[in-house]
């Protein structure tokens, strides 16, 4: 929704094909669709397991990741063409 509202790749822009890809045993697609997705299943775990300040500053420093990361995928420059999904 937001890319065609803005023309903007959100953090989980690719991540449905990139689900999609990992299920059917692709991981080397998977990662290419959103290289993000994998690392974010073992970050939401950490967070659900953990207890108290360590679990909001586990939170919050992923937070800044996944917007880091939307920031980096929608510079115009070849090597962040990588963290783009392909078409």
């Amino acid at each position: 929704m937001l890319y065609r509202c803005t023309g903007l790749l959100c953090f989980g822009c690719g991540c449905t094909r990139a689900m999609q890809a990992l299920v059917q045993g692709d991981v080397a697609a998977s990662l290419a669709y959103n290289p993000l997705m994998l690392p974010s299943f073992v970050w939401l775990a950490a967070v659900s397991l953990l207890r108290g300040r360590t679990q909001r500053v586990t939170l919050e420093a992923g937070l800044a990741v996944l917007l880091l990361f939307m920031l980096l995928r929608n510079i115009p420059v070849p090597c962040f063409d990588c963290l783009r999904p392909p078409c």
